[in-house]
């Protein structure tokens, strides 16, 4: 299996978002859009956008750890995106916020949170670093008009493997390791009296 790319899990994403979308919108479906977006919300909210709207946002890549070794290494890194869902309610924030019900239409942002939540949280990614599933990060406000426009941010993690440029392998070949505790005249010895105490690993394959 190779390793999943930046692309790969952002698009992977996306397809798992699409099952909340529907025109018209429904109660399992409850987003009217789904687009990507790349910046900072502008102040008057996402532009262009139906309501309910749900926008792919990639935000950030940033080294975890390094391993170097002579002819290799492993490097992994922690990537998120946030998830931003867009609502529109200029007359009453209650209902803006939480809704006035869960049939379709009547979800509020934080109703429609947990419908991101339910569909990205813990999911399966071919080729992350040791196969860890997407993380759930948080949610917080991203931006709030004054005309009852709310755009919350839902944040999610993956681990993955950044390629690595090739390095020429300079190593020897290691062909046979010996050790013993040290007694006198049997390193070397391929008999020796105590062979208990000695080890002989052939590393040829």
């Amino acid at each position: 299996m190779s390793d999943a790319t930046l692309a790969d899990i952002d698009a992977t994403m996306y397809t798992a978002l699409a099952t909340l979308v529907a025109t018209p919108v429904t109660s399992s479906a409850p987003f009217a859009q789904l687009i990507r977006f790349v910046g900072p919300v502008p102040g008057e909210g996402l532009p262009a956008a139906k309501f309910p709207c749900v926008a792919l946002r990639f935000d950030e890549e940033t080294a975890d750890f390094d391993v170097d070794v002579l002819a290799d290494a492993e490097s992994a890194s922690v990537a998120t995106w946030s998830v931003l869902v867009q609502v529109d309610d200029p007359q009453d924030i209650d209902r803006g916020i939480v809704g006035n019900g869960t049939g379709a239409g009547q979800t509020g942002i934080l109703r429609l949170v947990v419908s991101v939540q339910g569909v990205l949280n813990a999911l399966a990614i071919d080729g992350t670093y040791r196969g860890r599933r997407l993380k759930y990060l948080g949610t917080r406000p991203e931006q709030v008009v004054r005309n009852g426009i709310y755009v919350y941010a839902v944040r999610f993690a993956a681990r993955l493997l950044p390629p690595l440029a090739a390095t020429p392998d300079d190593s020897h070949d290691l062909d046979e390791m010996r050790g013993d505790v040290n007694l006198e005249d049997t390193l070397n010895d391929d008999a020796p009296g105590n062979p208990v105490v000695q080890f002989i690993a052939d590393t040829t394959p």
